[in-house]
């Protein structure tokens, strides 16, 4: 990986810090997820190669240790759920990955719970971080879901038919399907905070909650660039723009570039925005106080995403591309779903 593809962040967007509980919640993580079956063997390799706990000690640097579990519980199902979209199996087994996906919105929209491992740890993930939530919160927080299995599964076609889709129409699916949505509902629970839905949707914090997950799909997209071209099938933000203005690949790396760094550009300005947006609604006291403690947090998200890349053998070391490792990882991931 070419660490110089990626964008420096601003000083006053970098070095949020990092939660000092995550190497005991490393240590819990791995349990829990044992306790489910969810990261056997190639899974846990994967894993061992990602350090969730790490991207989640970036995200949530303040919460306790209690807390800090939950959310960092969330960044590894998502993950793995993640994955079964993007490495693979849903292109292999694309049944499988729908009904996967269709069991997990069964269950955070009615409550229909089936035997695999990745629901059974769902409903523990649910149980732990609902309770005393509002309505609101909920309904956000399981629509980000929705729409980015949604967006894979869009994405899952365009691969196996051979289209491209526009550069506007793979931002907009990229923003749902990198699943940072719902990481960012997560910084709420984080603050032990549950903003009411007026605020919510100011413009102010519904940008920064977009551009912060536009960001973070920019970057996955720098950093897996070299991966994506050698399997010759992923698609990419630079793979997509090379496509549709037939420029170099190095020219598609620069415009993805330029791209992130707007994303941090509008960012700043929509937090400059939210406290003349609270006063023309009449927020104030405490409310208004949360309100910008949520817009202060998306900070970390977009340190985290650009320091936790950089790092992590996941993206700083190749893959294992040959035909034994995937088909190792495929096999396991096809164990976790229920499928074996």
């Amino acid at each position: 990986m070419d660490k110089s593809r990626v964008p420096t962040l601003p000083a006053s967007l970098s070095g949020t810090g990092v939660n000092p509980h995550m190497e005991e919640a490393r240590r819990r993580m791995y349990a829990w997820a044992d306790s489910f079956g969810l990261i056997p063997g190639a899974v846990r390799v994967h894993m061992d190669r990602s350090r969730m706990e790490y991207l989640s000690a970036l995200y949530y640097p303040t919460p306790d240790a209690e807390t800090f579990d939950v959310v960092t519980g969330w960044i590894l199902w998502g993950t793995l759920v993640d994955d079964v979209m993007d490495d693979g199996l849903a292109d292999q087994a694309p049944a499988v990955c729908r009904i996967a996906m269709a069991q997990a919105l069964a269950y955070l929209e009615h409550g229909h719970l089936s035997d695999t491992p990745v629901i059974r740890a769902l409903d523990h993930l649910w149980q732990r971080t609902s309770a005393g939530r509002s309505e609101g919160w909920k309904r956000s927080f399981i629509s980000h879901w929705r729409q980015g299995w949604q967006s894979g599964c869009a994405s899952q076609i365009d691969r196996l038919s051979g289209r491209t889709p526009s550069v506007a129409e793979y931002r907009e699916r990229r923003r749902h399907d990198i699943k940072m949505l719902p990481m960012a509902d997560l910084l709420e629970v984080a603050l032990r905070i549950d903003l009411p839905e007026d605020i919510r949707h100011l413009p102010a914090l519904e940008a920064q909650h977009n551009l912060a997950s536009d960001y973070a799909g920019l970057v996955n997209d720098l950093v897996s660039v070299d991966k994506d071209l050698a399997l010759d099938g992923p698609q990419n933000i630079v793979t997509v723009i090379h496509a549709h203005e037939e420029c170099t690949i190095q020219d598609a790396i620069e415009r993805a570039r330029e791209m992130a760094r707007e994303c941090v550009r509008w960012y700043l300005r929509a937090e400059s925005e939210l406290p003349v947006q609270l006063d023309a609604a009449g927020i104030s006291g405490s409310q208004r106080a949360d309100a910008l403690r949520y817009a202060h947090s998306h900070r970390a998200t977009f340190n985290g995403n650009r320091q936790w890349h950089l790092e992590v053998p996941r993206y700083t070391h190749h893959y294992d591309t040959t035909q034994a490792g995937e088909a190792a990882h495929i096999t396991d991931l096809l164990t976790v779903l229920g499928d074996s």
